[in-house]
């Protein structure tokens, strides 16, 4: 409940209300949406750069802006959470400002929640605003600040389209799935928020049929969205920062993280000395975390996994290994595990985290590429980095996918 500190950075502020005024589809219906569901004048997405609040997405008027003193909005800010005042008229803060006293318009309620660039910093609000004095309800709010998330995760994704296109990317393929897929996002929105908002007013027994079927369907709905945040994740991986990478410290980060993962799947991680490579270390820890996911999720029935993580020189590159005592993988389906949505079990996931290593990897100039263990029973995913001072050309090395 406490406040936060106001929109900072004008550059990034720029850069969200140009991704912003690109317009499309997906803000105008969530804005469309909002302003139906709320039944007020007014629902807009709004950003605040140099001193100037933007409208840039309305539903129920033409975008607009506004200097920083004279809006509303400028009083929501300081607070990361839902704002909202119920007469505008009456609050000493707005009343003699020109959006509420007539001079351009005869506001009288308000309501917003923040948005946030990638990094926290807020930048701007999701605004509701009606023409007469009324309370904010409390499932009206609580749709507020969940449609709020989703214009941040908006937000994210043209920010990272736009760095991308900006120093190229790896996989325009899919890139542009990934775009397909983000269209799914508004509707699944609606489905999501009017699914919570009947359970809410109907307050149903949960053991009744129709508490079962409406708990199943958002259930459902949330299974759904995992996948479609997945897909995005994984399309917005950016061109790496290489550095020199000290990877038995970047591992020991990870599993200090997965401390909760292994745990659960009663697994044992053992780790040799990794030593250094070129990469980006933010990155790097995202393909080691899914190796070693991956290694706890695919067992055989009644062995308590065992993950060991090695690395071995190869010429100009050092292969990191990630071998387990799990099922294996037949002969058939190696060459295409690392594919989207590939699977070659039932245990649980959507067949993006192997999809991701390869992606990354992939973007280094490195291979990826899996075989069996060579000690047992069991798989061994690794991949291939430059070393430091080495000049990778890109390629795949023998037995790669790429």
């Amino acid at each position: 409940m406490g406040g936060v500190r106001e929109a900072r950075r004008p550059t990034r502020a720029r850069e969200v209300r140009e991704a912003l005024e690109r317009g499309g589809q997906d803000l105008q219906d969530l804005v469309d949406l909002l302003r139906d569901t709320t039944g007020v004048a007014m629902a807009t997405v709004t950003v605040l750069d140099a001193g100037t609040f933007c409208f840039t997405t309305v539903a129920g008027a033409a975008p607009f802006e506004t200097e920083h003193d004279q809006a509303v909005c400028r009083w929501s800010m300081p607070h990361d959470r839902v704002f909202s005042i119920e007469d505008l008229s009456t609050d000493p803060r707005t009343a003699t400002l020109p959006f509420v006293d007539g001079r351009r318009h005869s506001l009288r309620f308000y309501a917003s929640a923040p948005l946030h660039a990638p990094d926290g910093d807020p930048v701007g609000r999701l605004c509701l605003f009606g023409t007469e004095p009324r309370a904010l309800a409390p499932l009206e709010a609580r749709l507020l600040e969940v449609l709020a998330r989703d214009v941040s995760a908006i937000i994210a994704l043209r920010l990272a389209d736009a760095d991308r296109d900006a120093a190229g990317t790896p996989d325009e393929a899919l890139v542009d799935f990934a775009r397909l897929v983000h269209e799914l996002r508004t509707p699944l929105l609606t489905l999501r928020g009017s699914l919570q908002m009947a359970r809410d007013a109907l307050d149903l027994d949960a053991e009744s049929l129709a508490g079962r079927m409406l708990a199943m369907a958002q259930r459902s709905s949330a299974r759904l969205e995992e996948l479609v945040d997945a897909v995005l994740r994984l399309a917005s991986h950016q061109a790496p920062e290489v550095a020199t990478v000290d990877l038995d410290a970047l591992v020991a980060g990870v599993l200090e993280g997965m401390a909760d993962t292994v745990s659960t799947a009663g697994a044992q991680v053992l780790v040799e000395p990794l030593g250094v490579v070129r990469g980006d270390p933010a990155q790097l820890g995202v393909v080691v975390q899914n190796l070693v996911g991956n290694a706890c999720k695919f067992t055989r029935p009644g062995v308590p996994p065992v993950v060991r993580i090695r690395a071995v020189d190869r010429p100009g590159a050092r292969r990191v290994e990630v071998l387990d005592n799990g099922p294996g993988i037949p002969d058939e389906h190696r060459e295409a595990v690392f594919g989207l949505f590939r699977r070659y079990s039932r245990a649980e996931g959507y067949g993006i985290g192997l999809s991701t290593v390869a992606v990354v990897v992939r973007a280094h100039g490195g291979a990826v590429g899996v075989g069996p263990n060579p000690d047992g029973p069991g798989s061994c995913f690794w991949f291939e980095l430059p070393h430091p001072g080495s000049h990778p050309g890109g390629g795949w090395v023998e037995g790669a996918v790429g």
